[in-house]
């Protein structure tokens, strides 16, 4: 009969082994984004279970406490693998392994649900430090012992009294010196408060002033409370996306991007067996079907989550409605190199999306409702083109000038400053754009065939990324214009290209655009867009062509 198994023993042994964490700080986002507060981040392995994963938090001691979680929840896994070997019981050891694989698998179909029941709202009070200075206690040195000896010795009255004196002179001495000692320690303990109060309120402060600048609005203030809200959100280590988001206040609109993990990393063992031999184990994997609809579903449920937890914390009526891009990089097999593409694209507004009952939905259904884009099974990662993305930290783009109010009454536009001609355009098309909850930026002066404005429409349909040109020109626009035009629209990744002039265009160029998503306003046209939203302008290019002669 063999001996029993001491899992008390194993236990011991596992328990006590421990493991160091490290913290450090990352002060980027996923997407490479400078943050404005660190992450604070954890390497933590198991050897013998050959796994490691990096746990990250908001705070460093929710950083730590999320490591050690981990590492205790390894422990448990290697203690029940560890007294599986010991009995050498291949069954046994399947139906541990086993467990653990369709565990893992049903926290990935969990995704979901699990956030369904959690408040996602960052709860603000929480943030606030209430917590006191915790001084130290002074210790005093002992005091000097008072003088020893024979019992004659004291008999002897004129040496006891010197001995006695000096104890004395000492006991005084050590008195002072404490004094000393506890007033310099009192001083520094009321310099450590006042330190310690200062940065707490200091911290405090700034979270106080974050929450007004996040309830009045400010784009910056939404992006960083999102991103909090996402960095708490805990998914299944096996299928852990990242988060990074951009949100427009004129059209209520924030984009998220959605970081995907690909499939050669997501796990798709359902099962173990004795191998041939009934000496170890192998690994029961999904048929290719199963696993593709598996990963579809882990992706499709992950952008829904995202969703509901965004609509769910920002409670602030400016948040109209949200996109949701899920990104993926993987290695392109025929050139070998890493390709960053969008493989499913959703947006919902928040009345629509609020009344889906979320614990009920498929999700394949639930995202063809809102109609999602998606081209074909998602573990082939194939692209599709985003709803919608806001490029808003192009370096082209400078503050806008406001020039439709400044314009005098019936002024010729032909002669006004080339700049102040583009501000005028995309200070128009802002106007008309505004309408639907569009933006409109313009760009850096550049005097070439590049862009001039860039707008934004949110709307699922007929939206997308708009480009703008403005060429104040006293003469025809050759077709030359219209193709650079097009040109631009492809590299920039436009829905449409819009091309706005003081003159007019040629039959080339019209037949060029014609079959093509671009919009050529000319002179007249562009009175005509001027008298529409009150403004009385015209064009006189025979006053002007002299002058340009000139």
């Amino acid at each position: 009969m063999p001996p029993a198994i001491d899992e008390a023993a194993i236990r011991s042994e596992v328990l006590a082994r421990g493991a160091e964490i490290l913290i450090r700080e990352n002060w980027l986002t996923p997407s490479g984004r400078a943050r404005n507060a660190p992450m604070y981040e954890a390497v933590i392995e198991n050897p013998v279970l050959k796994t490691s994963r990096v746990v990250s938090a908001k705070y460093r001691r929710e950083a730590e406490s999320k490591a050690r979680e981990q590492l205790v929840r390894w422990a448990e896994r290697e203690i029940r693998q560890r007294v599986a070997e010991a009995k050498r019981d291949l069954k046994a050891q399947a139906a541990v392994a086993e467990e653990d694989a369709k565990a893992e698998l049903q926290a990935v179909r969990d995704i979901l649900r699990a956030t369904l029941t959690v408040n996602d709202r960052i709860d603000w009070n929480s943030l606030i430090d209430r917590s006191p200075f915790r001084p130290t206690t002074f210790s005093p040195p002992p005091e000097p012992e008072p003088p020893r000896g024979p019992f004659f010795i004291r008999l002897l009255v004129p040496i006891w009294r010197r001995r006695l004196a000096v104890y004395h002179e000492l006991v005084e001495r050590h008195r002072t010196l404490c004094q000393r000692k506890k007033d310099a320690h009192d001083r520094r303990q009321a310099a450590a408060q006042a330190s310690y109060e200062t940065a707490r309120d200091g911290r405090n402060a700034r979270i106080r002033r974050f929450r007004e600048s996040f309830e009045a609005g400010d784009p910056a203030s939404i992006e960083e409370y999102v991103t909090m809200v996402f960095e708490r959100s805990s998914y299944p280590a096996s299928f852990s996306p990242a988060h990074d988001c951009q949100f427009d206040r004129q059209s209520g609109t924030l984009v998220v991007g959605l970081t995907l993990p690909v499939p050669d990393v997501v796990p798709r063992i359902s099962g173990y067996r004795a191998a041939k031999g009934q000496t170890s184990l192998e690994a029961v994997e999904m048929k290719k079907r199963e696993f593709d609809a598996f990963y579809d579903d882990a992706v499709k449920l992950s952008v829904l989550r995202t969703m509901h937890e965004v609509f769910e914390a920002v409670y602030l009526p400016i948040l109209d409605n949200v996109v949701v891009n899920g990104w993926t990089t993987a290695t392109n097999r025929s050139t070998g190199h890493d390709e960053r593409q969008c493989i499913i694209s959703v947006s919902a507004t928040r009345e629509s999306f609020e009344e889906l009952r979320l614990d009920r939905v498929d999700p394949s259904e639930c995202v063809r409702s809102l109609r999602g884009l998606v081209a074909g099974p998602l573990s082939q990662l194939a692209p599709v083109r985003p709803i919608l993305e806001f490029d808003r930290h192009d370096d082209r783009f400078v503050e806008s000038k406001d020039i439709l109010d400044d314009v005098p009454e019936g002024a010729n536009l032909a002669e006004m400053p080339w700049e102040d001609f583009e501000h005028l355009v995309r200070e128009l098309f802002g106007k008309m754009f505004s309408e639907d909850g569009a933006e409109v930026k313009v760009t850096r002066a550049s005097r070439d065939a590049g862009v001039d404005a860039v707008a934004f429409d949110p709307d699922p349909i007929r939206g997308g990324k708009f480009v703008i040109q403005a060429k104040r020109y006293t003469h025809v626009v050759g077709v030359s214009a219209v193709r650079d035009l097009y040109g631009t629209m492809m590299n920039e990744g436009a829905a449409r290209g819009i091309l706005v002039t003081t003159s007019h265009y040629g039959a080339d160029s019209r037949d060029f655009a014609k079959d093509k998503p671009i919009t050529l306003i000319d002179g007249p046209n562009l009175v005509h867009l001027l008298g529409e939203h009150g403004y009385t302008a015209r064009i006189d290019l025979p006053s002007r062509r002299p002058r340009a002669a000139r």
